[in-house]
Formats: structure tokens, C-alpha cells, sequence
């Protein structure tokens, strides 16, 4: 207990000595970012459980912040490139290094796209 205790408290001090915890602010990252990758990933799932299995790929990220929750939520707004026309899908992802597997990185709601202006 006391080591899930102590892993939790690293993962979040980082963002509470920077922030108020629950706010939301700007996240300076790239598109190698593991949080992205996941992110654009699915993107891709949401659409092939559309019927639509053109692979997108991440042109740039338009807008990124992080919200200290239970953990640490990232809300990606992503330009993707490999429909008929660019777009850009915003996705959140929540991050919990604490648990275990699959349960420690998931998205959070459904991606939403439109196309880029």
C-alpha cells in the first residue's frame, strides 16, 4: 500500500507544485508524445468502428493542456491527415501510472473531429 501510495504522489507533485490541482492548463509536448501516440491511436479505433479504416495520421498538435484529476488528464486537440480532408480531433486521455495494464492509460468519452479549417 505504501508503494502505490508513494508512486502516486510522485506522479502528481510535479503538477501540483506548477498548478492549483483541478485546473487546466497549456502541456507543451510533440507528436512522439506517448500520451499523443495514444490519442491518435484512438482516433483510428473511432473511426474503423465507423466503417471507416483509412489510417489518420498526426499532422501537428493544434492544442494540448493537462488537469490534475485522479491522476492526470490530457485533452488533445489533433490535426490528422488521412481521410478525404484534414481534420482536427479532439481526444482526452487519462493518465493513472498507479494501475495496473490496460486501466493505467484510457480514453476519456468519444474522439470528436470536424475538418480543419
Amino acid at each position: 500500500m505504501l508503494k502505490i501510495a508513494l508512486v502516486v504522489l510522485l506522479a502528481v507533485v510535479p503538477f501540483i507544485s506548477s498548478q492549483k490541482v483541478g485546473s487546466q492548463v497549456p502541456y507543451t509536448t510533440t507528436l512522439d508524445d506517448p500520451y499523443v501516440l495514444f490519442a491518435v491511436e484512438a482516433i483510428n479505433t473511432f473511426y474503423e468502428h465507423q466503417g471507416d479504416n483509412n489510417l489518420r495520421t498526426a499532422v501537428k498538435i493544434v492544442k494540448a493542456t493537462v488537469q490534475v484529476v485522479a491522476g492526470a488528464l490530457y485533452r488533445f486537440t489533433i490535426e490528422v491527415s488521412g481521410g478525404s480532408t484534414n481534420e482536427d480531433c479532439t481526444v482526452a486521455v487519462w493518465s493513472r501510472p498507479w494501475l495496473p495494464g490496460n486501466v493505467a492509460i484510457q480514453l476519456k468519452g468519444t474522439p470528436s473531429c470536424v475538418e480543419s479549417a
